[in-house]
């Protein structure tokens, strides 16, 4: 996994440098090449630094990287302020698990192995509870956070985010229409 540098700061002195592991493909299909984290303080790892030209150094920020309302920032000068909004660039981040599905679920029940957090990781599980061949609800377990999303209008589409933040077992946090 590769490493992306990128900056924090408020715009008045020198901003903190952080390198952190790539873990979310928001370029080309091809690997890694974004940070996942929360940047707006919504208490969801739902926002990106990315490094869209392979540099190693991060060159836009998205809040709110899987939905419909996605805001793109760039920090011209440097000074880790992100305060700069810019146009969305083409990227193919993930808008519903059919599309990394190869073989979606057959049955009601009935589960499978698939990559919905875009990490390159196939150990996020896909379950088809009405039996029509497309999933609806997904876990996403990334350490002792475990995310679910759930499809709660059978459009295709993941609305609704569950989150259990400190691994008890019990829901911490919702968001709905977090994928359009």
């Amino acid at each position: 996994m590769d490493l992306v540098e990128y900056v924090f700061g408020t715009g008045d002195g020198d901003p903190s440098l952080w390198l952190s592991p790539a873990d979310l493909d928001l370029g080309a299909p091809g690997g890694p090449d974004a940070v996942t984290l929360d940047f707006d303080g919504d208490g969801w790892r739902d926002d990106a630094l990315w490094d869209g030209d392979g540099d190693g150094r991060a060159e836009l920020s998205v809040l709110d990287v899987d939905s419909a309302e996605a805001r793109w920032f760039t920090d011209p000068e440097g000074l880790g302020t992100w305060a700069v909004e810019v146009s969305a660039p083409g990227v193919s981040a993930r808008t519903a698990p059919e599309a990394i599905v190869s073989d979606p679920p057959a049955g009601p029940g009935t589960s499978e192995h698939v990559d919905f957090a875009g990490d390159g990781t196939v150990d996020d599980t896909a379950v088809d509870l009405d039996g029509d061949g497309a999933p609806d609800v997904v876990v996403v377990p990334r350490g002792s956070v475990t995310e679910l999303f759930v499809d709660s209008d059978e459009n295709g589409s993941m609305d609704v985010r569950l989150v259990d933040t400190d691994g008890d077992g019990r829901v911490d946090s919702v968001a709905e229409s977090v994928v359009d």
